[in-house]
């Protein structure tokens, strides 16, 4: 099955839900942890944290959803990297650091579930300390094809 199957979004979120709950508790033991859905999370933590629009553009799915830092919803991935150019030019930085700490993936849906440590600075340069709660859903077209973030989702811890 595909995610371009016609499917809505949310049907979506249920199905890769219900694939993440099957896994853990069918697969768990016979699951190895997948190195390009790591490199693909690094990516990321690595755009936001030098405000590189560029990288973030090549994570994205067309496709993606996801709140921004000043709470705003990106649809699509124009969205998204307009949403980190805005938040870098308006002197809002970010500087976290990403534990994942659970993965499962089919051949073309995964979900990472990680927590995030860090600062947010402020345009008057206060930082405050954060932790974050983030969940990404991801897609690819092909095995070998890179991961894709289709949607994030950050919950205060």
């Amino acid at each position: 099955m595909s995610l371009n199957s016609g499917l809505d979004f949310m049907s979506w979120v249920g199905v890769v839900a219900v694939l993440g709950v099957a896994t853990s508790m069918f697969l768990a033991d016979r699951v190895e942890a997948d190195p390009s859905l790591e490199a693909t999370i690094r990516s990321y933590e690595k755009a936001w944290n030098e405000c590189d629009s560029k990288l973030l553009g090549t994570l994205l799915a067309q496709d993606f959803s996801g709140y921004t830092v000043r709470g705003g919803l990106a649809k699509g991935a124009d969205s998204g990297v307009e949403a980190l150019a805005r938040q870098c030019a308006a002197g809002i930085r970010v500087k976290l650091t990403y534990q994942i700490l659970d993965q499962q993936a089919a051949p073309d849906v995964a979900f990472v579930a990680a927590y995030a440590t860090g600062t947010l600075t402020m345009p008057n340069n206060a930082a405050r300390q954060n932790a974050l709660r983030v969940t990404f859903v991801l897609q690819r077209g092909a095995a070998q094809q890179p991961w894709k973030i289709r949607h994030t989702h950050f919950s205060a811890s």
